[in-house]
């Protein structure tokens, strides 16, 4: 053995170490999420104690109370296939009623629920469907171990253990991604950040097409595999939501043209061997459009085929497959240099084309391609929490982010500077070039729609664990940066403890009724006006008018009653049913022909002094003040005592509208409420679903 080279054995044991290492922590932090998943649990439901209805019959923490409205939607569908009715849900009386609407969002998650509830009827008995609501738990934390624990194992594989732990620690004690991953939320939305992640996280590994002879980033034989895994992940993102699958998959194909376009200039500049092959980009869309067909197929065959864009559809397949050709043919002519002849030309102009088509489609097409082109629509968002701007200069905002991320915020500058380094290698130069489009596509997606915080989160931990190792090579030659690294690395270790510290803190409060979340507040008074009105109709059909969206999903789940308007854009129909009936002039001549011929029996305004400006907006895009005073839902929200003939009060609920919801003994400034049921004629609501 020549002096200075280590023994095998001496390496085998340090692998071996740091593998046991690893998976030490990979366990505790799985461990710790299911834990905190009972610890919310059990959290909520002693803090719903707190809460009482002051004269009805309503116990709100008597049931499992979701934080977020769209859960029942999930549930209820999930029910559907427990009770043997469907495999897929393409129709729901949910909302719309009575007619109902389209379903086009996937079935993952009620499939998803579904089996959830078996493996749970296998442990503590009963049927599938009364087990969704317990099983339906415990689906997201899981969701969240695996990205947190397959992360992990990727970054041990190419970068090392160091970088490994720090993502894993991460993403486990991070207080946004346990957002979207809380166990009181299961939805779809947690499966769109998993395979947009596992896409981009296979291509890392892939080595972005840098292909190098040692094990590693980007080692060939693995390499074409990484990228098909990749496309397959991207190909299933389709699957779940096409728009956030095609805004996440369109910043990996920028991110690559804008590393291909400093190609030729940087190349020869760079430390380290290797190459760049295009190749494995060909597979990569191939692969991901044979997903994203197969899961149409499975999804819709033998529906005919519809053009409906805002799901996923072939023409996203085709996409795809452009999208790989024109990687390819691009990063061949970078890579390669010369001239760009007529022929490569040629080729480059028809891939562009294809991957500009479907873009232009969406951008250029009808509404009916596209529902959320149609103005109500695109209204309608400002309601929803998700969709609202997220002001990034804001105090609020650089005060929590500062809290959650602390000194893990250094891997933006860190990047930027290894990104515009001579030292650092071409693999290394890829990986830290895409993870910086990444961050800061999602960054800016962020500032426009709060619902991509999880997206930007997950982009910047990705990107912090690049930074680490890569800065490491570099600086522990020198001992000023060297300190300098481990006062950075240490402070971002640290960072995880704190982020559990005000977990745990704030779990406590809770627990203790010593705060009051206004989204448990929110879920408890939709609870207790859903089990109140299920005891209420002994029995008899009721379809609601419901002023307040959120209601409908648990109307439908706890007392089986349709409702109309709903925060989804295949409920069109509904939603502009509705702002025709509150917009109505004071009489409410059109709003009564709507209600009997759509055999509504009740109406329920939960925010009358809110109804006629929203409805009216919605409808007209206008915040008139005259306008909107001269409506009908501006009549009955002023408490107008001359109501029309064909309306009146509804004596089984009126202790409903007179209760008032307490916490912990003092009432809280909740919307009132009011019920009326509607007078319909004896032939009237005789409808067939």
């Amino acid at each position: 053995m020549h002096a200075g080279k280590e023994h095998p054995a001496g390496t085998i044991r340090r692998n071996l170490t740091a593998r046991l290492i690893l998976g030490g922590a990979a366990l505790a932090a799985t461990v710790y999420l299911l834990a905190l998943t009972r610890t919310w649990d059990r959290a909520t439901a002693r803090a719903a104690q707190y809460y009482e209805f002051a004269g009805v019959t309503a116990r709100p923490d008597a049931a499992r109370g979701f934080l977020d409205a769209d859960a029942y939607y999930w549930l209820s569908y999930a029910r559907e296939m427990a009770d043997g009715k469907t495999w897929r849900v393409r129709w729901t009386f949910a909302d719309n009623a009575p007619r109902g609407r389209p379903m086009h969002w996937s079935q993952s998650m009620a499939w998803l629920m579904n089996a959830a509830a078996w493996l749970r009827s296998r442990a503590a008995g009963g049927t599938i469907a009364d087990n969704l609501e317990p099983a339906a738990l415990w689906i997201q934390p899981v969701l969240l171990a695996l990205l947190a624990v397959g992360g992990a194992a990727l970054l041990f594989r190419t970068l090392g253990l160091a970088p490994a732990l720090l993502w894993l620690l991460l993403t486990a004690s991070s207080k946004t991604l346990f957002w979207l991953f809380h166990p009181l939320r299961p939805d779809h939305h947690s499966l769109q950040l998993l395979f947009a992640f596992s896409q981009w996280a296979m291509l890392a590994a892939g080595g972005w097409g840098w292909a190098r002879r040692a094990p590693g980033l980007g080692s060939p034989p693995a390499v074409r595999r990484w990228f098909i895994g990749a496309g397959v992940a991207g190909g299933l993102g389709f699957w779940i939501g096409a728009t956030v699958a095609l805004l996440c998959t369109g910043l990996v194909i920028a991110g690559m043209l804008v590393l291909f376009w400093f190609l030729p200039v940087t190349r020869h500049g760079r430390q380290g061997g290797g190459r760049f092959d295009p190749s494995p980009w060909k597979a990569w869309g191939y692969a991901g459009g044979i997903a994203s067909l197969a899961a149409y197929l499975i999804e819709y065959v033998p529906a005919p085929l519809a053009m409906r864009l805002e799901v996923n559809h072939p023409l996203y397949a085709l996409w795809f497959m452009a999208a790989g050709e024109l990687l390819a043919r691009v990063g061949a002519w970078r890579a390669e240099g010369g001239p760009l002849t007529r022929t490569r030309a040629l080729a480059l102009g028809l891939s562009a084309a294809g991957t500009a088509a479907l873009p232009l489609a969406l951008y250029l097409g009808p509404a009916s391609w596209h529902a959320m082109k149609l103005d109500p629509l695109l209204r309608m968002h400002g309601f929803i929490a998700e969709f609202k701007r997220t002001d990034l200069l804001a105090s609020a905002t650089l005060g929590r982010w500062l809290l959650e991320y602390g000194a893990v915020l250094l891997a933006l500058p860190a990047g930027l500077a290894l990104a515009a380094s001579r030292k650092t290698r071409r693999a290394e130069w890829a990986w830290i070039g895409t993870a910086l489009a990444l961050a800061g596509g999602f960054l800016y997606l962020t500032h426009l729609q709060a619902r991509w915080a999880a997206f930007w989160t997950v982009a910047l931990f990705w990107l912090a664990a690049g930074a680490l190792a890569f800065t490491w090579r570099q600086a522990r030659k020198r001992r000023p940066a060297r300190l300098a690294w481990t006062a950075a690395a240490a402070l971002a270790f640290a960072q995880p403890a704190w982020c559990v510290f005000e977990h745990a803190t704030y779990l406590a409060r809770l627990r203790n009724g010593q705060t009051i979340s206004p989204l448990l507040t929110g879920a408890v008074y939709r609870e207790g006006i859903a089990q109140a009105m299920s005891s209420a109709r002994h029995g008899q059909t009721w379809r609601g008018l419901a002023s307040n969206p959120a209601l409908a999903g648990i109307l439908w789940w706890r007392a089986g009653i349709p409702a109309v308007t709903s925060f989804y854009w295949e409920n069109l129909d509904g939603l502009t049913a509705a702002a025709m009936f509150f917009t109505d002039e004071p009489g409410g001549r059109n709003a009564r022909q709507l209600a009997l011929e759509r055999g509504w029996t009740h109406l329920l305004l939960s925010r009358p002094a809110d109804t006629a400006r929203d409805f009216y907006y919605m409808r007209f895009g206008s915040q008139d003040a005259a306008g909107i005073a001269r409506t009908f839902a501006a009549r009955l929200a002023g408490g107008d005592p001359t109501l029309p003939e064909w309306l009146g009060p509804e004596p089984a609920l009126k202790k409903l509208e007179e209760s008032t919801l307490r916490f912990r003994g003092q009432p809280l400034p909740t919307d009132p409420l009011r019920i009326y049921r509607v007078q319909q004629p004896a032939a009237a609501g005789n409808w067939n679903h």
